[in-house]
């Protein structure tokens, strides 16, 4: 398992947990559908500060330093 910002691009991860994260930001998380066992897909690593990934179709920009509480491992295939 690793951080978000340290995954590899286009490969499907499984969410698996989350690491420091005030209440407020772990909720709207929650209420996007980012709930353990999720599949997400990490499509640009840290870029001007922010991470974008997909989850349910959606794309999703997060601040790196809240990406990088977003923790995964990759699907096991």
């Amino acid at each position: 398992m690793s951080p978000l910002t340290k995954a590899r691009k286009d490969v499907t991860l499984v969410f698996s947990a989350f690491g420091n994260i005030v209440e407020r930001e772990r909720q709207k998380l929650i209420d996007l559908g980012l709930v353990p066992g999720e599949n997400i897909k990490l499509l640009h690593a840290p870029c001007n500060g922010y991470v974008t990934f997909l989850l349910k179709g959606s794309r999703i920009a997060l601040d790196k330093k809240v990406a990088g509480e977003i923790i995964v491992r990759e699907e096991l295939k």
